[in-house]
């Protein structure tokens, strides 16, 4: 690296400027004129010390100062970090490369999956009636549905009763196929939900809440 040529180059520049050129064209031919600092520079910039980049710096500030290079032009360390990436990319992808064979093995990492996918559903999920069943009986409870509908959907709860005012009374059911029914099994689904769920403040909220809850059980439940 001769500095001092490198500094010699504003007398060739301050003779072309006075000529005329301007911008881009100038630009060009500051470039083209400390080319040679670039040169060969994945070889030796990491030998230059210290002092050595900041003179090659204050180069570079000086040409920009006196408008011989464009003021977002790249500091030293940003041209020899392009330089050596540019390098690094053509000895990896060029096998025949001299220096090629000097990079490391190809890592390979393998990881040790589940064999099995999962069925991404949950193993306590309630099936889409029976969350309509509940989502029914939360709009029927905060007086979301008419009334005409939740006197016909909902079984009335047995007086003086000491449940909760969240729970619903469960009818009696002689036969089996009968606990399918909305008059059974919507409560009997109900009265399941801890009250924290059943007494939420909006539908939104229920909802999240029911599947946060339903997720809690399939963990407890696989622990």
């Amino acid at each position: 690296m001769n500095l001092e040529n490198n500094f010699q180059t504003f007398h060739a520049l301050k003779t072309l400027r006075s000529h005329g050129l301007r911008g881009i064209k100038l630009f060009d031919i500051t470039e083209s004129l400390i080319s040679r600092i670039k040169y060969a520079a994945p070889s030796w910039s990491d030998f230059a010390t210290q002092q050595q980049l900041q003179q090659l710096q204050s180069l570079i500030q000086k040409l920009i100062r006196f408008n011989y290079l464009p003021a977002s032009y790249p500091t030293v360390t940003q041209i020899f970090n392009v330089l050596d990436s540019r390098l690094f990319k053509i000895v990896e992808n060029n096998n025949n490369h001299v220096i090629h064979p000097l990079l490391p093995p190809i890592k390979t990492t393998t990881h040790n999956l589940r064999q099995r996918k999962h069925n991404y559903q949950v193993a306590t999920q309630l099936t889409y009636q029976e969350k309509t069943f509940i989502t029914f009986l939360y709009k029927s409870q905060s007086k979301l549905f008419p009334k005409y509908l939740s006197d016909i959907l909902i079984e009335p709860k047995r007086p003086g009763s000491r449940s909760s005012s969240s729970r619903f009374f469960l009818t009696r059911v002689k036969h089996s196929f009968a606990k399918s029914a909305f008059a059974f099994s919507g409560p009997f689904l109900w009265n399941s939900l801890p009250t924290s769920l059943t007494t939420s403040p909006s539908l939104a909220k229920f909802r999240a809440d029911l599947k946060t809850h339903l997720f809690s059980k399939f963990i407890k439940e696989r622990c």
